[in-house]
């Protein structure tokens, strides 16, 4: 059999496969539909939302392994490929930057458009109708992630009525009322589907173009082989994620047939090149370009539209509107964070002493080193120290500034709008979006390269043959530990102490709402007045002022959040919240303290003054960003001054205890086989847990309100530059 006709088999059993899987959602999602309205005629058990909803829960991690083990892998062997052909040496890291660029390039895109379509009152968006039918969301997105707080039920009279910008916990994978048609679909949903098709499209072409590629029969009929499962269950995730979101059957028709027909689009592409000609090196770039910028926007549309749906639903326990119940579960939860509290304080007494001790224990080795080299390490490592401390820190100062100016106009008279507090907060606004770009670029430009060059001295070391993607692996394992532990602890509370919550009316709907940098003592006293009832109905007052004034005004989000003061249910305190804030707080502050531990053991292995000064400078600029986006953070989730010193001391001293590492290491043994495996282990599981920590807790926190400022976008990829331009300095 000639290989052009087993070319020719490959591609009509790909089209195949991919179009049975892709359409067999549409029986799968009608059936279960159906059943689920019998399911609520006859108020039984809603087992067809339950399990569509574990459908799309295997989806997204079938998305994430596509994402992580498939596109991530691929794009970097294509820039490998590309800078050996092209000779070229470039320490950069090119392929990370490529996926960046995919990934602002659709959020950007994303944010233009429905900018657009809000301000030309094209989308009915919640915030964009009229004054009387809107209700403020929540901005807490410790509480609630965007995806469960983007969706605000409201009981009018007897009925109960959804406002779906996407999907809430209560209409998890798209099982909808009998009187939902297609006109509800978010515009937001419709777009993200698209692109989902689009990055997976380039995916799939490239992919039938590496079958197409090939040059024997046997190589044909494996790489075939794997395609075909692989595509199998893309086809069938997609098709379900599609299905899930529009009504019309014959636009998962037409989406679908798009999709399936680019793989045989790519093996006729690929065959029809390996009779012309092979290894061109525009085709490598061509490939190289179009993978990245594909990935990033797959990565983008696989945290905040398909994991966002079942991670960020806020269904796990976290605090609701109404719910009631103490906070016995988590008395384990405030003991470990109280232990934590108590070895912060003794690490940070301890700290010189460990110093000390290593400096006494290696004082011999160290005089027959390099002195000029020790010296440069022991003033970086108290330049670090205090410049780490000074930038942490200095948020304490300029957030309680900050929340003064905003609530001087709750204080001072009812209709008053404090434009200098209004601009201040936005300020803070825009600075937690520089802080998201920020984040992002540490985990994919310095994270992610670092893990793999670790794994590539293993290999090169132990002269290993692998061609799984490690790196890859340890970062999704250390993304989902850290998932189980937040998800696990959060179910453990709920399952052990929930209760249902009731109805929400419009007034409490109005009331309860907290904003991100609401002053918690100004908002307590003003329910000390008695039921609290005057000032709910001052505050309804305020808030048709707010919109009647700043009715089409990028301050409305920020003023009428400011103007409701905060509603407590029964049960629910500020002491339960901090303990959701803390868990994540305290996941931020151990990823990037492992991380900050390795960037000073690097500039501690430095054996030469002058790299130790290089490393240094970009180091300490890395750092000083950083830390103070932390300190950021670390001001605006708690209330506790004490709190975000004991923190900010771990974080500053990571680093000083790397340089000492890496100073004794330089002093008694270099390239230990077991170093390099626990470095690369430990800083491949950092990476995912910062991963985690980055989309689910960051960036969300922006991204996830619907005023869709590009101005924020902006921000974001400023961040992201400023990261990257330290790196390119250290390259």
């Amino acid at each position: 059999m000639a290989l052009w006709t087993v070319k020719v088999i490959c591609l009509l059993l790909i089209l195949i496969l991919t179009v049975f899987f892709g359409l067999l959602p549409l029986i799968v999602v009608s059936r279960l539909r159906r059943r689920q309205q019998e399911e609520t005629a006859n108020r039984a058990r809603p087992f067809a939302r339950k399990l569509l909803g574990y459908l799309n829960c295997f989806s997204g991690g079938i998305f994430f392994a596509t994402c992580f083990i498939h596109l991530f892998p691929e794009v970097i062997e294509k820039c490998n490929d590309v800078m050996r052909k092209a000779s070229l040496d470039v320490d950069y890291p090119i392929p990370e930057l490529l996926i960046s660029a995919g990934f602002f390039l659709i959020m950007l895109i994303e944010h233009c458009a429905m900018s657009c379509k809000t301000r030309r009152g094209n989308v009915n968006l919640p915030g964009s109708g009229p004054p009387e039918d809107r209700i403020p969301r929540e901005t807490d997105p410790l509480i609630r992630s965007p995806s469960a707080s983007s969706s605000s039920a409201t009981a009018y009279g007897n009925g109960l009525q959804e406002r779906h910008v996407q999907r809430s916990p209560d209409s998890i994978s798209g099982i909808q009322d009998p009187d939902h048609t297609a006109e509800d679909v978010s515009p937001i949903q419709g777009l993200r589907a698209i692109v989902v098709l689009i990055a997976l499209s380039i995916h799939s072409l490239f992919a039938g173009l590496a079958l197409g590629l090939e040059t024997t029969i046997h190589s044909t009929w494996m790489l075939f082989a794997a395609i075909s499962v692989h595509k199998s269950a893309v086809a069938f995730t997609l098709g379900l994620q599609f299905a899930d979101t529009f009504q019309r059957a014959c636009s998962v028709i037409t989406y679908m047939t798009i999709f399936c027909t680019m793989s045989p689009i790519g093996i006729s592409i690929g065959t029809a090149i390996t009779a012309i000609n092979q290894g061109s090196l525009a085709l490598d770039v061509t490939s190289m370009v179009l993978q990245g910028l594909a990935t990033g926007t797959f990565i983008y549309v696989t945290f905040f539209e398909i994991l966002q749906k079942e991670v960020g639903a806020g269904d796990y326990g976290v605090i609701k509107p109404g719910q009631h119940g103490n906070i016995g579960p988590t008395l384990a939860l405030i003991g470990a964070h109280r232990i934590l509290n108590a070895s912060i304080v003794c690490s940070n007494r301890i700290f010189y002493i460990i110093a000390a001790i290593i400096i006494d224990v290696f004082c011999l080795k160290i005089k027959s080193a390099n002195m000029d080299a020790w010296i440069a390490k022991m003033i970086c490592l108290f330049l670090i120290l205090l410049l780490t401390l000074m930038f942490g820190l200095l948020p304490i100062r300029m957030v309680p500034w900050i929340r003064r100016r905003d609530n001087s106009n709750i204080r001072h008279g009812e209709q008053a709008v404090d434009v200098t507090g209004l601009r201040a907060r936005r300020a803070l606004g825009y600075l937690n979006c520089i802080s998201g770009g920020v984040f992002l670029a540490v985990c994919l430009i310095h994270l992610f390269p670092e893990v793999i060059e670790k794994y590539d001295i293993v290999k090169s070391r132990r002269k290993l043959t692998i061609s799984y993607p490690i790196p890859e692996l340890l970062v999704s394992v250390g993304f989902f530990i850290i998932m189980l532990i937040e998800h696990g602890a959060m179910s453990w509370r709920k399952n052990s102490h929930s209760t249902r919550a009731p109805v929400m009316t419009r007034e409490q709907a109005i009331t309860d709402t907290e904003p991100l940098l609401i002053d918690h003592d100004t908002t307590q006293e003003s329910y000390q007045n008695g039921s609290g009832e005057p000032v709910r109905q001052q505050s309804e007052e305020r808030l048709a002022d707010c919109h009647h004034s700043l009715r089409n005004s990028y301050a409305n989000q920020y003023v009428c959040e400011t103007l409701i003061p905060h509603h407590h249910h029964p049960g629910q305190t500020h002491k339960q919240t901090e303990q959701i804030h803390g868990i994540r707080s305290l996941i931020l502050l151990l990823a990037l303290s492992i991380h900050t531990i390795f960037e000073g053991l690097a500039l501690g292995l430095e054996t030469s003054t002058r790299a130790v000064w290089m490393l240094f400078v970009a180091l300490a600029v890395h750092k000083s960003i950083i830390s103070f986006m932390m300190g950021l953070q670390f001001t605006d989730t708690f209330q506790q001054t004490s709190r975000v010193l004991s923190y900010m001391l771990t974080f500053s001293i990571m680093s000083p205890i790397g340089i000492c590492i890496g100073t004794a290491i330089t002093a008694v043994n270099q390239g230990s086989f077991g170093l390099d495996i626990s470095s690369m282990t430990l800083q491949g599981v950092a990476t995912g847990t910062f991963l985690y920590v980055t989309f689910f807790e960051i960036l969300q926190k922006e991204l996830g309100v619907e005023d869709h400022s590009i101005t924020k976008v902006l921000a974001i990829i400023l961040g992201f530059v400023l990261i990257s331009l330290t790196k390119l300095v250290e390259s």
